[in-house]
């Protein structure tokens, strides 16, 4: 799987009105300093540091006493501001990242310009681990060369597989996936004895396959 470009992220989206104050300016701070690797951003730091002043006299008036529906309205209208401009020039950092790192700068350089601008960087998503072992609610041969399996469905699985080992024949075990708990093995042969194992299937590639049902017979 290709490796995801390193990104700056809009979680100040969620931020307290406070704390929202602290991150534009630490953005506005960011790129002002680092003005020779973006050097135009859509709202340049002279323009929003006039839209952080506002929002902070607007914050200022609707946080103290009597403050009334009137200042609250005119904060949220300025703090609306302030995330639009904040939105723009993250995507503007995004762009120039992804230009350096198509003419070879480094993820690591990349990572570093990024945090340099004032932004936070995007966590790259990382898999769960392995599914637990699955729980089975019955199974057997109730068909001619069949065996059928149900299982309680994992939180978070994207299906089930099953681990085929044919004992009689001491073949090599081949695997056969589900998309649900339901499982009905086909073809197999009867008068065969078969060990199954049983695994969900996750975003994590490790398939814990605890879940065993051992020498059974297929009618």
């Amino acid at each position: 799987m290709a490796l995801r470009f390193p990104k700056a992220n809009t979680w100040f989206q969620n931020l307290t009105n406070t704390d929202l104050l602290v991150y534009g300016q630490a953005v506005h701070d960011g790129l002002l300093a680092a003005i020779a690797d973006f050097p135009t951003p859509p709202v340049l730091p002279a323009a929003l540091q006039i839209t952080i002043n506002n929002y902070a006299a607007a914050l200022s008036l609707a946080s103290g006493p009597g403050a009334g529906k009137i200042n609250t309205a005119a904060m949220n209208a300025a703090k609306l501001i302030l995330k639009d401009q904040l939105r723009q020039d993250c995507l503007y950092v995004n762009m120039i990242i992804v230009g350096l790192i198509s003419g070879g700068t480094s993820y690591e350089d990349a990572e570093v310009l990024i945090l340099s601008s004032g932004y936070q960087l995007s966590k790259e998503p990382v898999p769960a681990g392995p599914m637990p072992a699955v729980e089975l609610v019955t199974y057997g041969s109730y068909n001619k060369g069949q065996f059928y399996i149900l299982a309680i469905k994992i939180v978070n699985s994207k299906g089930y597989v099953v681990r085929v080992f044919d004992i009689t024949t001491s073949a090599e075990p081949f695997e056969v996936s589900f998309p649900s708990t339901r499982m009905t093995l086909m073809n197999l042969i009867s008068g065969h004895e078969y060990t199954f194992q049983i695994a969900a299937i996750g975003a994590n590639p490790t398939r814990n396959f605890g879940t065993q049902i051992t020498n059974v017979f297929v009618i």
